[in-house]
């Protein structure tokens, strides 16, 4: 019975091992390919994010700079709002000084045609006295 049983087992084995081996072969290299490609996937996220950060950081200097560049014109456009004023401003004033040498001269004229009458009126009583 024990070579009966060694040969059955044998048996028994040698028709096991094709029928539990072949399908644990494939569920290994099954697991190893899913494995290897979980790997690959994960090195792909990994590179992406990478680039994410660098786009992500270069954005975020050139909103920086964006930033300081509105601000200057911001500014800019501040300051020349404030000249734009202040040239409105001496324009009307050097208008007034204008209008009124103008109108000074006039009075001045004026007062340079009066005096003249003044003086020719004086003269004409003095000569009519005489």
């Amino acid at each position: 019975m024990n070579e009966i049983d060694w040969k059955t087992l044998g048996a028994i084995i040698g028709v096991m091992v094709p029928l539990l081996g072949v399908p644990l072969a494939m569920i290994t290299l099954y697991l190893k390919s899913i494995r290897d490609y979980q790997v690959d996937r994960c090195e792909g996220i990994e590179d992406r994010l990478e680039h994410l950060d660098a786009a992500f950081h270069d954005v975020r200097r050139r909103v920086g700079e964006f930033e300081r560049d509105y601000t200057t014109k911001e500014e800019w456009l501040r300051e020349s709002m404030h000249a734009r004023k202040q040239l409105e401003k001496l324009t009307e004033l050097v208008t007034r000084i204008q209008v009124g040498i103008e109108n000074g001269n006039g009075l001045a004229h004026h007062f340079a045609q009066a005096t003249e009458a003044m003086v020719r009126l004086t003269e004409a009583l003095v000569a009519g006295r005489n």
